[in-house]
């Protein structure tokens, strides 16, 4: 009650009790308001003391501060639960403007445990006076720990249900986690085992394409460019590019820049003859019955420009050009004449005994000589009158397969490969005029475009090796101008160009040999030599201005080659070199498929392209004594190293072992050797991590 003067009176309404004053309220006693009861006034079993006016009172407060009862219900059992069960709702909820310190007063005076109340109303009025004189008060809110216990002992039941669900929650959570460790170790392995499948797959692909690799470079090595390319080209659309600078190296080996033009064919490719004009050429293979044209003016494709049709059966066998006439053999008896300004206007037959395989037509082109086969242990040739289809001379039989040439309308010359003389034939009176013997059996024989020399293919067989050489003698005299020994292997071909200055040669090899002549002697001045195909070089002619020779052979290929300065010696891929100062180059070593690094005497390393053969960069290094002579990359870490090399030894001098960064040209380590003179070899551990030097020393 609150008088005049502003003074507060507390009087008894069943609610204040003093102790041991027996005529108020006593222990035990359920007296008093409801809503102002303690928990424990409610229930039988629990003690009754001061603490449940404590209680009492701060319910009180509670009401006046909030401005409503704490446990605002109208049912009588409803209030009770609500005394027993639920704490009253926060005041800073109701009003957040009442003070904290106001608040933690009211919460510790109207907790439902006795214990947690002030132990005294002089604790709580001290706490009010504190809070009065604005200083810090003794309560202390209560805590989430206080809270729970204090839920859990209100509600024991469903504090039980909580824990029973924590620890199913707990249980799940650690077996998910169980179960996500595993899962992820399993997932982890099974990375681990795909990196590993990968890296083998990887490793069993580098494996195939450096077999690959060397069955291109065997079948380059035979000149099998057809067989090359095969592995070659498995590695173009692969998904991942393995090409390096092999494969580049080995695809300019199988397409040469001096090539011109490959013909692949069916079969053997037996002869080939230029157009007097040189821009077509004309090529015959085994068991075919046309002459193949081809336009060199046109693109490079299988397509012939011209197929001249020559008889029912597979059987052309040769083709010769003399002035503007094409020529042709037919096995089965006939040769066939076009003239090269008009293909299509069909051409001349004249009827031969059958197996003719070679023809040759005198300077005026009204005589036709004919080699004829006889049963391929024999062979002859017949001579005619072309204007009047006349036979004008057979010669005798001679052993193997003959060759012939007409000097001139009234004499013939003739070879046979298993004969060792050269028969002159009087074609009007069809006598043997002479022989000339000769050191050896004549494989092929070529005279030269003016008719005074001829160039002979000879062989001599011995029991355990065969002598293989090239003659020139004089046609009139017979004598021996020049000989030229040549590889243990037949001469097949022979061909002058038509200024008489060049004589290419082809033998069982497949090796083609060009030989420069001097003009006065017809001497060998220069030799040069290649390997164009895998078997015999069956033919050669040259085109009218000597530029380019084409080749046939056994292989089924006929070639177009471009001479140079050179001959007709491989000049390599198609690159562009870059001519440096002169010096030693020693060591060499493969960065990737753009980068190639060449030491160079004692102060440079230089890369290179080695696709376009362009050096990129040149590293200048301080001048020592030695020369830069062994290299040696890591290309998984980019590591370069580069030893020096002391020769003449010098005992006083040590070698030395630079490490770079080949990326950036950091110098990450310089190493110095006791007296070296060499570094033998200088390999890199798999991981990049180690270097061994193996040294020959003083």
């Amino acid at each position: 009650m609150l008088d005049r003067e502003g003074h507060i009176h507390i009087t008894d309404f069943g609610l204040a009790s003093v102790p041991f004053q027996g005529d108020l309220t006593m222990t035990g006693d359920r007296i008093g308001t409801l809503r102002y009861m303690s928990r424990e006034q409610l229930e039988d079993t629990a003690a009754v003391d001061h603490r449940t006016d404590i209680y009492s009172l701060g319910m009180t407060l509670y009401e006046l501060l909030a401005g409503r009862p704490a446990f605002d219900v109208a049912s009588r059992q409803a209030l009770m639960e609500k005394i027993l069960r639920t704490d009253p709702e926060p005041l800073h909820k109701i009003d957040p403007r009442i003070p904290r310190d106001l608040r933690t007063i009211v919460e510790k005076s109207t907790t439902k445990e006795a214990e947690g109340r002030y132990r005294s109303a002089e604790q709580m009025a001290e706490d009010l006076r504190r809070f009065l004189a604005n200083r810090t008060i003794v309560a202390r809110p209560t805590g989430l720990t206080t809270r729970a216990a204090r839920f859990a002992r209100r509600n024991p039941s469903v504090t039980a249900l909580l824990v029973i669900l924590s620890l199913c929650l707990a249980i799940i959570a650690v077996g998910a986690t169980i179960i996500a460790w595993r899962s992820s170790q399993h997932a982890r392995q099974e990375v681990a085992r795909g990196m590993q499948r990968e890296a083998e797959l990887q490793l069993r692909k580098r494996e195939a394409y450096a077999r690959d690799m060397q069955l291109a470079q065997a079948a380059v090595d035979r000149a099998q460019w057809r067989q090359a390319e095969t592995p070659l080209l498995q590695w173009v659309d692969d998904s991942q590019d393995f090409r390096g600078f092999e494969w580049y190296h080995l695809w300019g080996c199988c397409h040469p820049r001096d090539i011109e033009r490959s013909v692949t064919h069916v079969s053997w490719a037996w002869s080939v003859a230029f157009s007097p004009h040189g821009d077509r050429l004309a090529d015959v293979t085994a068991f075919s019955n046309h002459v193949y044209v081809w336009n060199r003016q046109h693109p490079i494709t299988n397509e012939p420009e011209f197929r001249l049709r020559c008889g029912s059966l597979g059987s052309v066998s040769c083709a010769r050009t003399y002035e503007n006439l094409l020529c042709a053999t037919d096995q089965q008896g006939a040769v066939y004449v076009w003239d090269w300004n008009r293909l299509n206007d069909g051409n001349e037959k004249l009827g031969v005994s059958p197996g003719a395989y070679d023809v040759a037509l005198d300077p005026t082109t009204n005589v036709v000589a004919v080699a004829c086969a006889d049963r391929s242990v024999s062979s002859f040739v017949e001579v005619f009158d072309r204007v009047n289809q006349e036979k004008l001379l057979q010669t005798p039989r001679l052993a193997g397969s003959a060759s012939c040439a007409c000097v001139s309308s009234e004499e013939l010359v003739v070879a046979s490969s298993e004969e060792s003389h050269l028969y002159f034939y009087e074609i009007p009176t069809g006598k043997e005029s002479r022989r000339i013997s000769l050191a050896g059996n004549a494989t092929c024989f070529v005279v030269t475009p003016d008719r005074t020399h001829v160039a002979l293919g000879l062989v001599r067989d011995f029991i355990a090796e065969v002598e293989a050489w090239i003659e020139i003698r004089e046609l009139d005299t017979g004598n021996v101008i020049n000989r030229m020994s040549v590889a243990a292997s037949r001469i097949r071909s022979l061909a002058f160009s038509h200024d008489g200055r060049k004589l290419a040669a082809g033998n069982e090899m497949g090796r083609v040999l060009l030989f420069d002549l001097s003009r006065e002697e017809l001497a060998f001045s220069r030799v040069s030599s290649r390997l164009l195909h895998d078997g015999a070089v069956v033919d050669l002619a040259f085109t009218p201005d000597g530029r380019c020779l084409a080749t046939a052979g056994a292989d089924s290929m006929t070639h177009i080659v471009t001479l140079s300065e050179h001959g007709i010696e491989n000049l390599g891929p198609q690159v562009r070199r870059r001519k440096l100062p002169p010096a030693d180059v020693f060591g060499v070593a493969y960065l990737d498929e753009d980068m190639v690094c060449t030491s160079r005497g004692t102060r440079f390393i230089d890369f290179w392209n080695p696709k376009t053969g362009e050096v990129t960069d040149t590293w200048e290094m301080e001048v020592a004594h030695g020369d830069w002579i062994r290299l040696q990359a890591h290309r998984g870490r980019k590591l370069l190293a580069a030893a020096r090399m002391h020769w003449p030894p010098n005992v006083t001098d040590s070698g030395r072992v630079v490490i770079w960064n080949y990326d950036t040209g950091e110098m990450l380590h310089q190493i110095d050797l006791p007296h070296a003179v060499m570094p033998i070899s200088m390999p890199f551990s798999p991981d990049g991590r180690y270097l061994a030097v193996c040294i020959g020393s003083t």
